[in-house]
C-alpha cells in the first residue's frame, strides 16, 4: 500500500504542479532561482545496503556540483515500485531516475540480453571495456530513440557484486571437476543451458532455500555474488568458491531524456560527472565489502580458487549458438561481440 499510495502522490504532485503553471515532470525552470530542481530516483535496494551508500554519495555529489540548484531524492527498497514499475515511470515521467542493472532494459531493447550471456566476458576488466565500445553505445542510442530512457553514468562504473563465484562442497579448479556436479540454479533458461554445457546436473530451488539445500547435500554447489557468500552463511556448509565472473553486472542510473534535456548544460554536465564519480567510489565501497567476505573466507578455512576460465568459454559456443537458433540472442550482435573481444 505504501508503495501506491507513494506513486498516487508523486502523480498528484506533478499533476498540481503542471496546473499552477510551474514545472511538469519533463519541463524544468533555468535552476537559477532560489528554489532548487528536483529529481525523483528510486532503487530496489534497502538504504542500509551497500550499493545504497554509493547512491548518498551521488546525492551529495549533485548537490555540491550545482551549489544546491539541482537536488536528488532518493527512494531505497522500491517504495516505488518494483523494477518494470520504476522503468516505466521513468519512460512517462513520473519518476525522473532509475537504479539498476541493464539486464532490465532487454524488453525495450532485445540486444541488452547480452549482459546475461555466462562466460561471455572473462572478467571485469574486459566487460567495461566493452561497455565503452560502440556496440554497447548504438544499444543506448536505441533506447533513447525508443523510449526515451539515458544512462547518465556515461562511465558505467559502478559495479554489483563485484563477480560472481560458484560455492561447492568439494573442489572446482578446472572444467573437468564440474562434471557431474549437482547445481543449484534459478529458473533461467540461459544458465541452465550454460551450465548443463559444461557438465552439471542442475536443479531450480529458491534462492532462500539455497542453504538448505547445500546444508542436506540436496545440490553440491551453487552460484553466488561473492559480496553475499557470508551473508547467506554459504561458507558454513561449503568450505570451496570459485571465482567464474559468470556475468559481470553494471549498475547504471537510466533518466528520462525529456527531463535530461530540459535542464540547463551546465547541470546536465554536473549531473553526468556526479553519476560517474558516484560509481567510483560505489565500487569502492563494494570492493572493500568484498575484501571484509574474502577474510572471512580464510577464517573459515575456505579455499578461494582463481581458475583458467577459456576452456569453460569456449564450451560456451554451443549454447549462444542455440540461443541464436531460438531466437533468443542476435547472431549479428554476437558476431560483432566476438570480432571486438578478438581485437582487444
Amino acid at each position: 500500500m505504501k508503495k501506491v499510495g507513494l506513486c498516487i502522490l508523486l502523480s498528484v504532485f506533478i499533476v498540481m504542479l503542471a496546473a499552477c503553471g510551474g514545472a511538469g515532470a519533463n519541463e524544468v525552470s533555468s535552476g537559477t532561482s532560489d528554489e532548487p530542481i528536483v529529481l525523483t530516483m528510486g532503487t530496489k535496494m534497502p538504504e542500509n545496503n551497500v550499493e545504497s551508500e554509493g547512491v548518498k554519495e551521488f546525492m551529495k555529489l549533485v548537490e555540491e556540483k550545482t551549489d544546491g540548484r539541482l537536488k536528488v531524492d532518493v527512494y531505497f527498497h522500491e517504495q516505488l515500485g518494483t523494477e518494470s514499475e520504476q522503468i516505466e515511470n521513468v519512460i512517462s515521467g513520473a519518476q525522473d531516475i532509475y537504479f539498476e542493472t541493464m539486464t532490465y532494459y532487454l524488453p525495450y531493447v532485445k540486444d541488452f540480453n547480452i549482459h546475461s550471456l555466462p562466460f561471455l566476458f572473462k572478467d571485469n576488466e574486459e566487460y567495461q571495456e566493452f561497455l565503452q565500445s560502440d556496440i554497447q553505445k548504438k544499444m543506448e542510442d536505441e533506447l533513447i530513440d525508443k523510449v526515451g530512457l539515458r544512462f547518465i553514468n556515461t562511465k558505467k562504473n559502478f559495479i554489483r557484486g563485484p563477480y560472481r563465484v560458484l560455492v561447492s562442497t568439494k573442489p572446482v579448479e578446472k572444467l573437468e571437476d564440474i562434471k557431474g556436479l549437482n547445481l543449484r540454479l534459478a529458473e533461467s533458461e540461459t544458465a541452465i543451458k550454460a551450465w548443463s554445457a559444461l557438465g552439471a546436473n542442475t536443479t531450480i530451488i529458491p534462492w532462500s532455500e539455497t542453504y538448505l539445500a547445500l546444508k542436506q547435500g540436496v545440490v553440491d554447489a551453487a552460484t553466488s555474488p561473492i559480496s553475499t557468500v557470508t551473508s547467506m552463511n554459504f561458507h558454513e556448509v561449503t568450505k570451496h568458491v570459485t571465482v567464474t565472473y559468470e556475468y559481470p553486472q553494471s549498475l547504471v542510473m537510466a533518466m528520462n531524456e525529456s527531463k535530461f534535456q530540459s535542464l540547463p548544460e551546465d547541470l546536465q554536465t554536473a549531473l553526468v560527472e556526479a553519476a560517474n564519480e558516484a560509481g567510483e567510489i560505489g565500487t569502492k565501497y563494494i570492493n572493500e565489502e568484498t575484501e571484509g567476505v574474502l577474510a572471512e573466507l580464510k577464517e573459515a578455512d575456505v579455499q578461494v580458487y582463481e581458475v583458467d576460465l577459456s576452456p569453460w568459454q569456449e564450451k560456451m559456443e554451443e549454447v549462444y549458438q542455440d540461443l541464436v537458433q531460438s531466437g533468443f540472442l542476435n547472431e549479428e550482435v554476437l558476431n560483432d561481440i566476438q570480432e571486438w573481444k578478438a581485437q582487444q
